[in-house]
């Protein structure tokens, strides 16, 4: 777990402060990096890393959603402070201990993204244009791309549950 679990309970508790019925924090760290080759030659390749906790009170049907980027605990019970104060009134309740739920993995990850080095995924996108070069000689543009994302995801929620998924995405394109 990345959020500390009793951090995670003291955020929620600071939620229900005036009112809220229900509340919860998404932890999400996502990893991306991208590849592509074009006119027979590596055009480009990025990394980027989105990493932030967003927090969501709901009582009744009125619900309020803030987002940081910040993860410090601070950061965290100021978010859940200032959102609370969206709704007026006293505590109906508090946050309960937090248990871990599993979720079942029904795609285990076979090769990690990590377990290729940058120039065997290029390579693999080469051999991937070359074969299209290869069906006709009119052929004059392939443009190959890998995309991949690592993303961590946890939920904590006021019904006492906290969730962790691990998810692997892979997108491989010629055209």
């Amino acid at each position: 777990m990345r959020i500390n679990k009793n951090t995670a309970r003291e955020v929620l508790d600071t939620c229900l402060a005036t009112g809220g019925d229900y509340a919860e924090i998404y932890y999400q760290d996502s990893r991306t990096h991208s590849y592509t080759r074009r006119y027979r030659k590596v055009q480009n390749i990025s990394s980027a890393r989105t990493c932030g906790v967003g927090i969501r009170i709901l009582k009744g049907v009125k619900l309020v959603y803030g987002y940081t980027s910040d993860l410090s605990k601070n950061s965290l019970l100021k978010l859940a402070k200032e959102l609370s104060q969206g709704f007026d009134g006293d505590r109906i309740m508090s946050a309960p201990e937090l248990k871990k739920k599993s979720i079942k993995n029904l795609n285990k990850i076979k090769i990690p993204h990590a377990a290729w080095e940058t120039e065997k995924k290029i390579a693999y996108l080469e051999e991937g244009e070359k074969a299209c070069f290869e069906v006709s000689d009119q052929i004059q543009d392939v443009k190959t791309g890998l995309f991949e994302e690592d993303e961590h995801v946890e939920i904590y929620n006021t019904e006492g549950y906290m969730y962790q998924d691990d998810r692997v995405r892979t997108r491989i394109t010629i055209l």
